[in-house]
């Protein structure tokens, strides 16, 4: 998979997200590290990547039409550690299917997975 990852995403889960075969860009290496929300979304779109964040405040992909969003991985862990965030990351992967992620928000907590946002 394609991700992007924002600024508050650890180097160490983006290295591991890549040693597992993922093609991961960082918002400090493309240029984009304090961008809005929109313009994360629109490189998505443009590139078919998927966004991983941590920002709660992140619901500018609501604002686009879905079907053209690639999606969002929203990690919302009590102890966003690198270990715990790559481990919960691992998880979701595995247990939803790509086309069920694309222009949704898929929201990672301590004790569940949930997808959200509906397709336009």
């Amino acid at each position: 998979m394609k991700f992007i990852a924002d600024e508050n995403v650890s180097r160490s889960v983006i290295q591991s997200l890549m040693d597992a075969g993922h093609d991961v860009v960082s918002v400090y290496d493309i240029g984009l590290a304090g961008a809005a929300d929109d313009a994360l979304i629109r490189l998505g779109i443009t590139e078919g990547r998927f966004i991983i964040t941590h920002d709660r405040d992140f619901g500018g992909l609501l604002r686009y039409p879905t079907r053209e969003s690639s999606g969002v991985f929203l990690v919302r862990l009590h102890r966003p550690s690198p270990k715990n965030v790559w481990r919960a990351l691992q998880k979701a992967l595995v247990s939803v299917e790509e086309a069920k992620i694309r222009g949704h928000v898929v929201v990672i907590e301590d004790t569940r997975i949930r997808v959200s946002g509906k397709g336009r």
